[in-house]
């Protein structure tokens, strides 16, 4: 059985053409905007401002591909589709998802760089 990573260094490096240290500062910069994604998506969600909601998640959606974040990109992908395409029934558990993905990116995320540091 596969293992669910938030964070697939492997990936990471060979997004960052190889590069160890390409791959830490790009997951070093999307870790750093994520709290303050978190917390606009929140607001915007929260006060169904949907059209905020989906250019932030688009945004995360982007920052996600070169990061070498698997579920991050996952969810993003399928809620800002949801969300692109006015399907409110998905929303929730989406948006959930989302957010979970978030949480495990910063969680894991902090690990393997404190690990690559290490190195």
């Amino acid at each position: 059985m596969a293992e669910n990573k938030a964070v697939d260094w492997t990936l990471a490096v060979s997004l960052a053409n190889g590069s160890e240290d390409t791959a830490k500062q790009l997951l070093q910069l999307l870790i750093q905007q994520l709290p303050d994604n978190k917390t606009d998506s929140q607001h915007y969600y929260t006060n169904r401002d949907y059209k905020s909601l989906r250019d932030l998640v688009h945004k995360v959606h982007g920052a996600s591909c070169y990061c070498g974040v698997p579920l991050l990109k996952n969810a993003a992908r399928e809620f800002e589709e949801a969300l692109r395409n006015g399907r409110t029934d998905v929303f929730d558990p989406l948006y959930s998802q989302f957010i979970g993905a978030i949480g495990d990116v910063q969680t894991q995320a902090v690990e393997i760089i404190s690990d690559e540091i290490s190195c």
